[in-house]
């Protein structure tokens, strides 16, 4: 059996309108972590006039762009003359705001980590606050 399987993808219709689709891979790659992860850190060095410090900014929208980005495969959405678009950050930036939503939802199910459910370490909340603390 080998290691490297055939990629497994999902259609996806879109929210907006179901006449329009996406493929979508049904699991993010180690690859496809990495390049998210990348993109959502950015160094900055001696910014203020403190020379030898350095910065770090977390970018939340360019990791998903790029997660989206990078498990999707095909799609048939089309520009005003009917080609079809690009797979890439200004294409996805262009969609309709539901649309956006849902792919970058969608693409956060796939990176294959445990289910809400038993990443919740207790069952049940605390009990009764103490008469003593406000």
């Amino acid at each position: 059996m080998p290691y490297i399987k055939q990629l497994e993808l999902d259609q996806l219709p879109l929210p907006s309108d179901e006449a329009y689709w996406v493929k979508m891979k049904r699991k993010a790659s180690y690859g496809d972590v990495l390049a998210a992860q990348s993109a959502m850190l950015q160094v900055t060095q001696g910014t203020n006039g403190s020379a030898g410090q350095v910065l770090t900014e977390m970018e939340w929208g360019a990791y998903l762009s790029t997660l989206t980005i990078r498990l999707l495969t095909e799609w048939n959405l089309t520009d005003a003359s009917e080609a079809v678009l690009p797979i890439t950050e200004a294409s996805l930036e262009s969609l309709q705001p539901e649309d956006g939503e849902f792919l970058a939802a969608e693409a956060q199910k796939r990176l294959g980590r445990r289910p809400t459910t038993e990443q919740i370490p207790f069952g049940k909340r605390s009990g009764r606050r103490s008469t003593n603390t406000r």
